[in-house]
């Protein structure tokens, strides 16, 4: 497959270019062919077979000239249309993946796809990652910086709030020219020509959904991060509380600090650069180390007690949360964006009320005088496993390919499985039944069939939809347990075997060929086959009764089933004794 991948920059910058880099590094060890498309600049490291980029743009600098002609460009590139055709005519795409574009690329560079597709035939997809709100908010940041407060008054479609507010850099001109800009493409509806957005978030979702030309087109799927052989998890912890993160009043540092004066007992070390940096070094109980990348972050991260994400902005997928997560390091995090998406309040670490002090002071002070709470939050971070860039890239393929698509959700909460086909002899109908009458049980279906509709209505249940490969293993491996509530006579389901294999506990109908593979009391237990009432009692005792969960989890991991080689070698034997 051949994919283009488009961004405004294409030299590290930022998220969205750590995005891109990885993303076409692992697509091109597996065997597709990967070019880049972005603006020219002096440390670009990524580029195209016929070396065409547009102009750099810094709106910061440049001479007068420039300056008149950039508002303009932000709007409507016809330079980007001819450097983007020169390069579909000659890789010739598959699909082209969209990333950052709005104001130096232009969504000009769409409509050349578009053009380009029905002058050649080529049936190139055009998918976007949405790493902002720049599809629907005209500074792309979802908030007013003047006044520092989250904004969605321009989600409905009337940009003027832009103007109003100032919105852009505190400028009436600039705030002008990024209305006009919205307002122009909003009735062009060059966005309707997005076969994918993907959304880094749920919380990205729900805010692009009010776009109506997105509707219908946005798909989740949560940031990847690889960690590499030296990030171990240890239980050896520092006697610190970390951040790490720009110094910047979005990001919530003037929260923290004001938390950290009232905890002078607590010592901080803080891990970044920006605006507040003297004001940091003043608190007595706060180390500033700096900017820090490499193993030596990862060290300061991983011998953390925990972290901090104190972002007062509407923050999508931060990775500053993962990273912590992936070394066994919990976080508390602010309740705003998509950080609730990634921590598990009260098991992998805990929220606080975004842009309040004491809230965010009484949660460390708890959590710092908590050893067994601490020791706890650590163990469930070791439980979490976010998507590797191969998963992500899993997930991404038959996205390009246009046809249905497989999702990996994060689920960061305590959850029990069902995976299989949505039908009756499934006994999904009676298994729908039950999660009605246990609505503070979380259920996480992964599958398709004719009951897909229904179970979309229960609100206790996440529908991940059809599921396999790494993906698959990751949901049955994070689950409490998963239940097998078949109506027929199974013979000898491998969702059983594939479970138990994988240290989770079954709850299984006594049909068929079931109760062959369940060590009921042992490795899981038996329900009669179509009783609501036995059904929904055995969930509620297993999901309340997590010592008996470790039993069995400890039980699985010591059943073993026949793998294929062994399998072989007594198929091998009938043959033998046959002939």
């Amino acid at each position: 497959m051949r994919v283009l991948m488009i961004n405004k920059f294409l030299y590290p910058n930022g998220g969205s270019e750590t995005y891109i880099f990885k993303l076409g590094d692992c697509l091109k060890s597996q065997g597709h062919e990967v070019q880049y498309f972005g603006m020219e600049h002096e440390g670009r490291c990524v580029g195209n077979r016929v070396n065409a980029y547009t102009t750099d743009m810094n709106f910061h600098g440049g001479s007068k000239l420039s300056k008149l002609t950039y508002p303009f460009k932000t709007i409507y590139s016809s330079e980007a249309r001819k450097k983007i055709r020169l390069v579909l005519d000659d890789f010739k795409p598959d699909v082209c993946h969209l990333n950052n574009f709005n104001y130096q690329l232009t969504p000009s560079i769409i409509l050349e796809i578009v053009k380009w597709r029905k002058q050649t035939g080529n049936k190139c997809k055009i998918v976007y990652t949405a790493h902002d709100g720049q599809l629907v908010c005209p500074n792309h940041m979802l908030r007013n910086p003047n006044t520092q407060t989250n904004c969605e008054k321009c989600l409905d479609g009337h940009y003027g709030h832009c103007i109003h507010d100032k919105c852009i850099h505190g400028s009436t001109a600039k705030s002008i020219i990024g209305a006009m800009e919205a307002y122009f493409w909003k009735a062009v509806g060059v966005y309707r020509h997005i076969d994918t957005i993907i959304c880094c978030s749920d919380f990205m979702k729900k805010e692009l959904s009010a776009n109506p030309q997105l509707k219908g087109k946005l798909i989740t799927l949560h940031n990847f991060i690889d960690t590499a052989a030296d990030e171990s998890i240890s239980n050896v912890k520092g006697d610190y509380v970390l951040y790490f993160g720009r110094y910047s009043e979005d990001k919530g540092i003037e929260t923290l600090i004001e938390a950290s004066k009232q905890l002078p007992d607590i010592p901080f070390i803080f891990a970044g650069k920006g605006d507040y940096g003297e004001e940091i070094n003043e608190l007595p109980n706060v180390t500033d180390v700096g900017f820090v990348t490499g193993e030596a972050l990862t060290k300061l991260i991983r011998e953390a007690r925990f972290s901090v994400c104190p972002s007062v902005c509407f923050e999508n997928c931060p990775f500053s949360v993962m990273e912590s997560q992936v070394v066994g390091t919990p976080v508390i995090g602010a309740d705003v964006g998509g950080i609730p998406e990634l921590i598990q309040d009260g098991k992998t670490g805990t929220l606080f009320e975004s842009g309040n002090p004491k809230s965010l002071m009484m949660e460390i002070k708890e959590l710092w005088n908590n050893k067994e709470k601490l020791d706890n939050y650590v163990e469930q971070c070791k439980r979490i496993q976010h998507p590797t860039t191969k998963l992500y890239t899993e997930q991404l393929l038959p996205i390009y390919s246009g046809g249905g698509y497989n999702i990996y959700k994060l689920i960061t909460y305590d959850y029990v499985l069902y995976f299989g086909r949505y039908s009756e002899e499934k006994g999904i109908k009676t298994f729908l039944e039950v999660c009605r009458m246990l609505p503070e049980v979380k259920f996480v279906f992964a599958g398709k069939g004719p009951f897909e509709d229904e179970i979309n209505t229960i609100d206790n249940i996440e529908n991940v939809g059809f599921q396999k490969g790494d993906a698959l293993n990751t949901l049955i491996k994070n689950a409490i347990f998963s239940v097998y509530p078949s109506e027929w006579y199974e013979n000898c389901p491998f969702s059983v075997i594939e479970s138990i294999s994988l240290g989770t506990p079954v709850l299984g109908a006594n049909i068929g060929g079931i109760p062959e593979l369940i060590q009921s009391g042992q490795t899981g237990e038996l329900f009669e086959s179509g009783n609501v009432q036995e059904l929904k009692k055995k969930i509620q005792k297993l999901w309340d009764n997590k010592p008996l969960i470790d039993i069995y989890d400890k039980n699985c991991g010591n059943d073993s089933f026949d793998d294929i080689n062994t399998y072989v070698k007594k198929l091998v034997q009938i043959y033998t004794k046959g002939a």
